[in-house]
């Protein structure tokens, strides 16, 4: 603001009236320089027109004296005007030369024409006189420069006083004059002064003038602002003096203004400043805090160290913990004390000009106490005499650099381990020697507790072994040499390992392991373990076992692989020491070796055999058992289905009601046997729910008809209490159907004879979206004790012998139905006494947005035959392969009713036959057949390229796992296991011929 109101050193008054004159004087000058050259070039024509001006007023005025002759006036005329300035003398000549009149008197005696007086001057007399037009010429008269007009008189004038015609006269009379020619340029020339001089005051006194105007109504008006202007550079104000009420008036008041408006952008000039440095700040703070770079300086004058905020927080240190302004010494409390010597004597050599730069990595100590690696960088700052004044620089955390350095030097090692393993494998076939330097050196590179090398017994079924090398700390106990057990590895491990997969566990408490496992390992103080298989062979030899045991770790991913790359080499090492051994024995005992062996490899053989056969009876066993029980199964329900839909005929709905009990009892019956395959799975808690919008209402009934033969036997009461409109749930159907079957079941057989059992439903409200629909079973039977109702939900548990024996059962009921309820979220309850009865209550939960009413949905029939076979005059053709009589009645008689035409063959060989024989549309056929079973009757069938396009359905009661695989790689098109939905079969059927008609079109 004071750089703006600086004013100019002259003033304006001078610059104005300088300007001013300087321009009246310029144009004065060339005015005059104007003028004068004008007169210059007009001088001869002004001398002209003032001979001419004499001449035409002597002509004027002699006129009437030559008509009177009156030559003594003519003569006073002629003196009288040669008295005037600039004229020597004049004279008037006749036509004939006579001079008539002359301002000087002449003799006459002597000269009486002008011939005598001047004869030079006779042409030019001649000219005017005869021509009748006036003639100037320059010329000298005695010396002197002369200017001579000659102005002829009127033509008449002569011919009246000589009385003569004008045919006679040829010339007029001439009036000269002569005029001093220096004479008249002086006078013209001294004209000219006066007008410059009078020029030239006028120009002074208008500048005068001008000169107090400009400071009256321009130069005083600013002089007053400029004082004001003064003044307000001290008071931060502007206050507008009186001004005239004129444009410098308008200009105070702009300016005023102006003053303001200026003074506002200053300041808001400034706040923006303020504003753009707080920025910069905060962008460099967090430049700083991203790059991890931070600004030291050290005034060694003074001894005041200075550190930006950041590294403090990164330190997680509060300010008066680090300040930024402290001692030199207080900074280096906070660097490791490892590293203050190396961090002082690199600084000292610097201010001491020993380095050019100085660079010391180091490390500082957090406010827990943890080291980071820093490197601190900077530069002295002297001053002209050398001398060192402080020093600046940067402090940069590096602690991703280390890292890598660290892991490069992991790294290393890694590779060393390994090149001293492979190297000791090379050396040597003794594993003892082998093992002892592997797990030595990978406990000090993985820094573990305890390494070990643990061998399985070859015939424990991966369940015992001992560790035959070790490397531990002396604060844990060894595990050398010691007999393990786990008899839970071999049937929950062993597999995976042999697999060559490996178990890295970071907690054992948290890892999910079996309890005997656990058990085992926290007898050697393990908490964290990395376990990687030892195989020789494509066999499960051992373990490569790294142990923790003071606390958890978390192994990474190089430590994993390092371990992954030395148990190769161990297996390798195995493997040559194992065939190292086996030569030898063979090159020692060859003899006795080869006896041994061929006894050992004949038991081995036989126990192979033995289980082998155990192992296939065992399948065999669970395969045959599916398949009977299905195969009469698929002719119940195909029958009871076909009897449905009326294939047979008409039925009366007391009938279809007694054939939809049957189907329910044989698909109950269907699905206890699907249980029983897989009782392995229900025991480990694999069960997956089929999840389907379910009635609760046929749901309860379904279940009630199922026990209502059984309760009225025994004369028992059953009573029904389902509400109307009941919500449609998401529940697996069959699983709670078994559920509410298993209750009513032992509601009915603890009941005595004329008790009452009754099937409850009702909705528990609840204050969340989550409310609970609950089943209730209550009866009047035995009851049972309050300690043995906790007994009652485990699995082939039941109360007592007597009960047992009493009441059949496998104790799987109510342990299966706590299962499956728990499976759907929800829970059992059961609330008993003694002699009293017993009410079993299950709760299923539900959402509250979904409690709609359901109502059943009946899909229509669909027509097996389609548009296309429709139009076909020719049925389409059914080769069906089966040798049950009872599935052949079945699946023909449904079928022919559909609509084909059915070829039967009842062993392997035989479809094959009619299938290169007759071409049918579609094969069905069972798998298990005499002759040849359906595998191999499909892969013929494939064989041949007339059939290789023909749809082939595989039937079969085989629902063990890879089943479904190995028929469709046989080359069955679909896998349907019985028994088989003879709608689902149709429906299959039509899909298959449908796809192959639109692929031949």
């Amino acid at each position: 603001m004071k750089k703006l109101m600086q004013f100019p050193k002259h003033k304006l008054s001078n610059q104005l009236l300088i300007g001013f004159g300087t321009s009246l004087v310029v144009i004065g000058v060339t005015a005059l320089s104007i003028i004068y050259t004008s007169l210059r070039a007009n001088l001869e024509e002004q001398v002209h027109q003032r001979a001419t001006a004499i001449t035409q007023g002597l002509e004027f005025a002699s006129e009437g004296l030559i008509e009177d002759k009156e030559k003594f006036l003519l003569d006073r005329i002629v003196q009288n005007y040669a008295t005037l300035p600039t004229v020597i003398e004049i004279s008037i000549v006749g036509p004939d030369g006579i001079v008539l009149a002359h301002s000087h008197v002449i003799d006459s005696n002597q000269a009486s024409t002008y011939a005598d007086i001047y004869p030079t001057l006779v042409p030019y007399f001649k000219q005017a006189s005869q021509n009748g037009k006036k003639v100037n010429i320059r010329t000298d008269l005695h010396g002197k420069p002369v200017i001579v007009q000659f102005l002829p008189f009127s033509s008449t004038l002569f011919q009246k006083v000589e009385n003569k015609s004008s045919e006679n006269n040829q010339y007029r009379g001439v009036a000269i004059a002569v005029m001093d020619l220096q004479k008249m340029e002086q006078d013209l020339l001294q004209n000219t002064l006066s007008s410059i001089l009078v020029i030239t005051v006028s120009t002074g006194l208008m500048l005068a003038f001008m000169g107090w105007l400009i400071r009256k109504l321009v130069l005083l008006p600013l002089q007053k602002m400029q004082l004001s202007v003064t003044n307000s550079e001290q008071q931060e104000e502007f206050c507008l003096p009186d001004l005239p009420a004129n444009e410098i008036g308008f200009l105070g008041s702009t300016f005023a203004s102006v003053f303001d408006q200026l003074k506002d952008y200053k300041q808001m000039e400034l706040a923006i400043a303020e504003s753009k440095y707080a920025e910069v700040a905060q962008r460099y703070e967090l430049a700083t805090q991203a790059a991890k770079v931070w600004v030291w300086d050290w005034d060694i004058q003074t001894d005041t160290f200075v550190i930006e905020l950041g590294i403090q927080d990164w330190l997680g240190y509060d300010n008066p913990e680090i300040p930024s302004y402290c001692r030199f010494k207080l900074w280096l409390d906070y660097i490791y004390s490892s590293d203050r010597d190396l961090f002082q004597s690199s600084l000292e050599n610097h201010l001491e000009g020993k380095t050019t730069e100085f660079s010391c990595e180091h490390r500082l100590l957090d406010v827990h106490g943890m080291p980071h690696w820093f490197l601190s960088r900077g530069q002295a700052v002297q001053d002209d005499s050398g001398n060192v004044l402080r020093a600046i620089g940067t402090i940069t955390d590096i602690a991703e650099r280390k890292q890598a350095e660290i892991i490069i030097h992991q790294q290393t090692e890694r590779e060393f381990i390994l090149r001293e393993i492979t190297q000791k494998i090379r050396q040597t076939l003794d594993l003892p020697t082998v093992f002892e330097t592997a797990v030595k050196e990978i406990r000090n590179f993985l820094n573990a507790d305890r390494v070990g090398i643990f061998q399985f017994y070859p015939d424990s079924q991966f369940n015992d072994g001992e560790f035959v090398a070790e490397s531990v700390l002396p604060s844990f106990t060894s595990a050398i040499a010691i007999k393990i057990h786990d008899h839970c590895f071999g049937e929950k491990y062993a597999e995976a390992y042999h697999e060559g997969r490996i178990q890295a566990v970071n907690d054992i408490h948290s890892a999910g392991l079996t309890d005997c496992h656990i058990q085992v390992l926290s007898q050697f103080q393990v908490r964290a373990n990395l376990v990687v298989p030892l195989l020789k062979s494509d066999k499960l030899w051992g373990l490569l076992c790294i142990h923790q045991c003071a606390n958890p770790r978390v192994w990474q991913e190089v430590e994993i692989n390092l371990v992954k790359q030395i148990a190769n080499q161990l297996a390798i090492a195995v493997q040559q020491a194992s065939l190292f051994e086996l030569l030898q024995q063979e090159l020692a005992e060859r003899q006795l070796t080869e006896n041994k062996l061929t006894e050992t490899n004949q038991k081995l053989e036989i126990s192979n055999d033995e289980l082998l056969r155990a192992t296939r009876m065992k399948d065999e066993f669970l395969a045959n058992m599916s398949h009977e029980l299905r195969t009469p199964l698929n002719s119940i329900l195909g029958m009871n289905e076909a009897l449905q839909e009326q294939i047979f005929g008409t039925l009366n709905e007391r009938q279809i009601k007694a054939l939809q009990t049957v189907e329910n009892s044989a698909t109950h019956l269907l699905a206890l046997i699907n249980d029983i395959l897989d009782v392995s799975k229900i025991e480990s808690g694999q069960v997956t729910l089929d999840l389907t919008a379910t009635s609760i209402e046929n749901l309860c009934k379904s279940s009630l008809a199922f026990i209502k033969q059984q309760a009225l036997t025994k004369r028992i009461q059953v009573i029904n209490q389902i509400p109307d409109y009941l919500p449609e749930l998401m529940l697996d159907e069959r699983r709670i159907r078994q559920v509410l079957i298993n209750l009513l079941n032992n509601a009915v057989k603890f009941t005595p004879e004329g008790g009452t059992i009754t099937l409850d439903v009702s909705h528990v409200e609840t204050t969340t979206e989550t409310s609970y629909l609950r089943f209730a079973v209550i009866d009047t039977g035995i009851g049972i004790s309050a300690e043995n109702i906790q007994k009652l939900f485990q699995p082939f548990i039941q109360i007592d012998s007597a009960l047992n024996r009493q009441y059949v059962g496998t104790g799987l009921g109510l342990a299966l139905v706590k299962r499956i309820v728990e499976l759907h979220g929800g829970k059992v309850g059961l609330t008993s006494e003694v002699g009293v009865g017993s009410c079993f209550s299950v709760e299923i939960p539900f959402n509250k947005s979904e409690h709609e009413l359901g109502s059943p949905k009946l899909e229509p029939t669909e027509s097996i035959v389609n548009s296309n076979q429709s139009e076909s005059t020719v049925p389409p053709v059914v080769l069906l392969a089966e040798d049950n009589e009872a599935n052949i009645g079945t699946f023909s008689s449904y079928l022919e009713v559909k609509g084909y035409r059915i070829i039967l063959a009842k062993n392997g060989k035989e479809l094959v036959d009619l299938a290169k024989a007759k071409k049918p549309d579609v094969i069905l056929m069972d798998i298990q057949m005499p002759v040849l079973d359906g595998l191999e009757a499909a892969k013929q069938i494939r064989l041949d390229p007339e059939l290789i396009d023909i749809p082939i359905i595989a039937l079969t009661a085989l629902v063990m796992v890879g089943d479904r695989e190995k028929c469709l790689d046989a080359g069955a098109n679909e896998y349907l296991t019985k028994p088989v939905k003879l709608k689902q079969l149709a429906q299959t059927i039509q899909k298959l011929l449908n796809s192959r008609i639109e692929s031949k079109n």
